[in-house]
C-alpha cells in the first residue's frame, strides 16, 4: 500500500470518526454547557444540519420549527402566515403588501420614483420582518394551541428533527414502564 493511499484512508478515518462525533453530540445536546452548544451547532451547519425546536401535542403530533431566518417566509409573507395558521400576521401582512403595492404602482406611474422606492422598501422591510421573526410567531402559535416543546435537535430537515426526537421519547417511554 503506497503513502498516498495510506494518507486517503486515515483522512476517511478521521472524517469518519469526526462524523459520528458530531452525531452523537447532536443527539444529546441539551446535555452540554452552552458555550459547548454553540460550538456544536456551528459545527453541524458546516455540514449542512439546521437546528430545529420540537413540539409535540397529543392530537396534534410532531412539529419542528426550524431556527434561525425563514426564506419562505420572507419570499411570500402572508401566502407562509396562512399555511403556518398565523392568521393575524398573513391578515396584517397581506393588507400591508397590498397598500404599500398600490403606493409603489401609483408613484412609478407618476413617475414620482424617489416615493416609489420607499414604496419598494417598505415592502422590503415587510418581507424582511417576516423571515426574521417568523420563527418566534411559528413558537408562539404551538405552545397556544397546546403544543409542548420537547427538544432542539440538529437535522437535515424537519422530518428527520421529528424522527429523532420521537424516536427518544418512545425509548423514555418504554424506560418508564419496565
Amino acid at each position: 500500500m503506497s503513502e498516498i493511499e495510506l494518507d486517503e484512508i486515515k483522512e476517511m478515518w478521521a472524517k469518519e470518526v469526526k462524523d459520528n462525533l458530531l452525531k452523537a453530540a447532536t443527539e444529546d445536546l441539551n446535555n452540554y454547557p452552552e458555550e459547548v452548544q454553540r460550538v456544536i451547532i456551528e459545527e453541524a451547519h458546516k455540514r449542512g444540519l439546521e437546528t430545529y425546536k420540537v413540539y409535540y401535542h397529543r392530537t396534534g403530533g410532531y412539529r419542528a420549527v426550524k431556527q434561525g431566518f425563514y426564506w419562505l417566509a420572507f419570499w411570500f409573507p402572508f401566502f407562509w402566515a396562512f399555511a403556518m395558521k398565523l392568521w393575524l400576521q398573513g391578515i396584517i401582512g397581506f393588507i400591508v403588501i397590498e397598500v404599500l403595492d398600490s403606493f409603489y404602482w401609483t408613484f412609478r406611474e407618476q413617475n414620482d420614483f424617489g416615493h416609489g422606492i420607499v414604496a419598494f422598501l417598505l415592502i422590503l422591510t415587510n418581507s424582511i420582518i417576516f423571515g426574521a421573526f417568523g420563527k418566534r410567531w411559528r413558537t408562539k402559535s404551538l405552545v397556544k394551541r397546546g403544543f409542548e416543546y420537547k427538544d432542539t435537535v440538529t437535522a437535515m430537515d424537519t422530518e428527520d428533527a421529528i424522527i429523532q426526537v420521537a424516536d427518544r421519547n418512545e425509548e423514555g417511554e418504554k424506560g418508564d414502564s419496565d
